[in-house]
């Protein structure tokens, strides 16, 4: 009988500890939403800025000495990088919120997975359980029954969160080496065209 409440207690504290975890991951959600935009979007939007600039600077300064340059076709090729680089830019940063949301939200989920399996062994460890909304006593066979069922939908949907996280991390990686390669690739362009012609 000892044992028996000794158990029921430690339960108790993992149910407490699983309570605590799903107040942590949904409490870091909320700051994720407001924070996901800052940090490293940031680096992303002064390349957008950056890139920006560089074509108005080439379009308005080298414009109108564009048939002096040679390579004709290096100048081409840096605006048409440029753009590719800014429009990758532009992509990344409308996607990766959606993509750290997704992580956060995955991280919720599993949260309250373990919250309710602490929650069940709980209830597997205590005797005549009364439900405090009826005061009757709850039918073990069927809570168990109904546990496993949205045990086994958890399990699905965190499956279907993890897919769609990593859909969406390929997404903002693939944009995010355009992007990179494109800015280095017009970068090194246009200080050889400058070299070459200056």
């Amino acid at each position: 009988m000892y044992t028996n409440r000794q158990d029921s207690a430690r339960l108790r504290l993992l149910l407490q500890h699983a309570d605590q975890q799903l107040e942590d991951a949904v409490k870091e959600i909320n700051e994720a939403q407001v924070d996901s935009a800052k940090d490293r979007t940031q680096y992303f939007e002064k390349l957008t800025i950056g890139s920006g600039a560089v074509i108005a600077a080439i379009v308005s300064f080298l414009g109108a000495h564009s048939a002096k340059l040679q390579p004709a076709w290096m100048l081409r090729c840096s605006l048409v990088s440029l753009v590719i680089a800014l429009t990758t830019s532009l992509y990344r940063n409308l996607r990766y919120p959606s993509y750290f949301i997704a992580v956060r939200n995955r991280i919720w989920i599993e949260a309250c997975r373990q919250q309710q399996q602490s929650k069940n062994d709980v209830f597997q460890s205590e005797k005549n359980l009364i439900a405090i909304q009826t005061g009757e006593p709850i039918d073990m066979q069927e809570w168990t029954r109904e546990f496993k069922k949205s045990d086994a939908g958890l399990e699905k949907l965190i499956g279907e969160r993890v897919r769609r996280e990593n859909r969406l991390l390929i997404e903002v990686r693939v944009a995010e080496y355009v992007c990179l390669s494109s800015v280095g690739l017009a970068m090194i362009s246009l200080v050889w065209l400058a070299l070459r012609n200056f």
